[in-house]
């Protein structure tokens, strides 16, 4: 008979392939086609015995608020974390400076402890409160404004809900396309499409977006 160990982990088998050309670039094939190379990692279920989110498997499941605190303080009406104590034995002049670093691919602000990386918001939220949300929402749409009245809980849907319009969109306005001549309002909710006519004049599109959008997304509403 298995032992519990056992029986409470389960394994994910990555199986890459890498075939070198003459030119010395690296092309990746179907694993089918050739299983030399394998990659595992075992991650354990939770307390529950449900699949662990992409969250707890990137560390926070491992760290504890008490550890958090030993090792950080954070500012609530700033949003900045401070090393209190040395993260590790090799690290003793990080005391009393600003932990994370800001990556500007994203915009976000990372912070690395015990050789896990964490979002700064989320272990905002996890110092003051003590739980992992599902997701935690920027009220101002700015990543790295992590102070804690600017942090809410979201699903994944309801942070979508809270962004400006993207860069690409011509018009300006978001749930709002020009088509034959015409300004066609939609806004989505959960994954689908809600349709709310075409109209002539780009301001009345934008009275009915704004009124759709806060009678659908409540307060994550954010018409620009």
């Amino acid at each position: 008979q298995r032992s519990s160990k056992k029986r409470d982990t389960f394994r994910i088998c990555y199986l890459r392939t890498i075939r070198y050309t003459n030119a010395g670039a690296r092309k990746f094939r179907f694993p089918s086609q050739n299983r030399r190379y394998r990659f595992r990692t075992t991650y354990k279920l939770r307390n529950d015995g449900r699949w662990p989110s992409l969250h707890q498997q990137y560390g926070e499941a491992v760290i504890t608020q008490e550890r958090l605190k030993e090792l950080l303080y954070y500012h609530p009406a700033s949003g900045d974390f401070v090393w209190i104590a040395a993260p590790s034995k090799r690290l003793p002049h990080l005391i009393g400076r600003q932990a994370g670093v800001l990556k500007e691919t994203d915009g976000y602000i990372r912070i690395r402890i015990d050789g896990k990386n964490f979002y700064a918001h989320r272990l905002a939220w996890f110092y003051v409160h003590g739980d992992w949300p599902t997701g935690v929402d920027h009220e101002d749409t700015v990543k790295c404004h992590n102070w804690l009245g600017n942090l809410r809980p979201a699903t994944q849907a309801e942070n979508t809900c809270n962004v400006k319009p993207r860069s690409k969109n011509k018009l300006g306005e978001k749930n709002i396309a020009q088509r034959n001549g015409k300004y066609v309002v939609h806004v989505q909710k959960n994954g689908k499409q809600h349709y709310f006519g075409s109209f002539k004049a780009l301001p009345v599109a934008i009275v009915v977006r704004d009124e759709a959008i806060e009678r659908l997304h409540g307060e994550f509403a954010r018409t620009a």
